[in-house]
């Protein structure tokens, strides 16, 4: 008999064993309940128990949060009470108010001019400073000086002029046009501000705009020949000939023995087309100025119209 078969033999009866003992077991196992086990059981527990807690406060708070019936009733009453108490404070104020101003009316009186000297004085020391600062071309020293000068008196015109120039030498033209723009507010008829309106439009290139402040101006001052003939200058950049004529024609009205307008008077003439106005200011021309040296070129563009 061979014994060295005997362990193969006594361990493979073993493994049988272990499976049929298992095959017969796993319906039991496969229904286990995991839950039931003592360590899960404990676990579930604990969440019962806190979630509980937490509806509890949850609870407490909206019962803090809710008014009861009685702070309900008594709110308007409060809101009441409390207009009262305003109303009073606010009467009470008055009173004191006209009370002090009556006493100290007098005193206001008494001293008023010579804060008001003083003031002035204060005001002509830091619009001559600011000048100066623009002068030399300190320009944030001048734009503090004038804005100071403004603060004492909002409605010195004279210091947003100056303002708006240091703005213009700061090359910032939309703070500029924005001060010059103010000033018609408090001054609609300062044809200073339209010019410079127009010159700053101008220089954004919005000769449209320019032609409109230069209008505007010569609307409140029709006096001054330039500003008609600088918009005769603009008419023409835009050619716009009959318009440019019609100005010009304004400023050799005013300033008839001008070489510079009537020369101008002949070129818009000529690009209009008007070869009798053309004519006509051409004769002027030569009567003041017989020795421009552009009389001969004229007058044969002159005789080129029909």
């Amino acid at each position: 008999m061979n014994y060295s078969l005997i362990p193969l033999v006594l361990i493979v009866i073993s493994v049988l064993v272990a499976l049929i003992i298992i095959v017969r077991r796993f319906p039991e196992l496969s229904v286990l309940d995991v839950d039931a086990l003592p360590e899960e059981k404990q676990k579930k527990k604990k969440l019962a128990v806190l979630k509980q807690r937490a509806k509890r406060a949850s609870e407490s708070k909206k019962k803090r949060d809710k008014p009861s019936k009685m702070t309900t009733a008594i709110e308007p009453a409060k809101a009441l009470l409390a207009r009262s108490v305003s109303s009073l404070r606010k009467k009470r104020a008055l009173v004191e108010s006209r009370l002090r101003g009556a006493k100290e009316q007098k005193i206001i009186s008494e001293h008023k001019e010579k804060p008001r000297k003083e003031q002035i004085g204060h005001v002509r020391t830091l619009m001559q400073e600011g000048l100066n600062a623009l002068e030399s071309k300190d320009l944030d020293t001048a734009e503090q000086r004038f804005i100071a000068v403004i603060r004492v008196e909002p409605k010195n015109i004279e210091a947003y002029h100056r303002l708006a120039d240091v703005y213009t030498a700061q090359e910032q033209l939309g703070e500029a046009k924005e001060t010059f723009e103010f000033v018609l507010q408090l001054d609609k008829h300062d044809d200073r501000a339209c010019i410079r309106l127009a010159e700053i439009a101008e220089q954004q290139g919005n000769m449209q705009e320019a032609v409109a402040y230069y209008e505007r101006a010569v609307l409140l001052v029709d006096h001054q020949p330039e500003y008609f003939a600088k918009i005769a200058d603009l008419l023409t950049s835009l050619e716009q000939y009959e318009p440019a004529l019609d100005a010009i024609e304004q400023a050799v009205e005013l300033a008839s023995s001008n070489p510079k307008y009537l020369d101008k008077m002949v070129e818009c003439a000529i690009r209009a087309g008007r070869k009798n106005v053309a004519l006509e200011a051409y004769q002027s021309l030569r009567g003041v100025n017989p020795d421009n040296q552009k009389l001969d070129i004229l007058k044969s563009r002159i005789d080129q119209l029909s």
